[in-house]
């Protein structure tokens, strides 16, 4: 999996079960990925009630991805899970939009984006 990925992942509920699916941005890098058992992403939601302007959310349209509804990336809400949760690989974000999500993670984690966006 690469960055920007969208997939579609069983989130788990209390006591490690599985609560539902829900669709996610693969924010961690290829070493990462390819190495370990885990991936770090960014669930999506869709819900008209969250402003895109709020910090460490990044509007998604459908359109873009060939989806029904729009969704907003949660940036604020950075999750490590088990790869084994992948149930499927369900598009890829444009640059721009990548690049976006990239800036939220950067203003919810405080870190200076010129040096982290080479």
């Amino acid at each position: 999996y690469m960055p920007g990925d969208l997939i579609e992942l069983q989130m788990p509920g209390e006591n490690g079960d599985v609560h539902k699916c829900c669709p996610a941005v693969v924010v961690s890098g290829p070493a990462y990925n390819d190495n370990l058992e885990t991936i770090i992403v960014c669930p999506c939601i869709h819900n008209p009630r969250i402003a895109e302007s709020r910090i460490g959310v990044t509007h998604i349209p459908g359109e873009v991805l060939g989806l029904q509804k729009d969704y907003l990336v949660l940036s604020l809400q950075i999750k490590t899970v088990l790869q084994t949760r992948i149930v499927k690989r369900i598009g890829r974000l444009p640059a721009s939009l990548l690049d976006e999500v990239r800036r939220s993670l950067c203003a919810v984690l405080d870190f200076d984006e010129k040096m982290t966006l080479s």
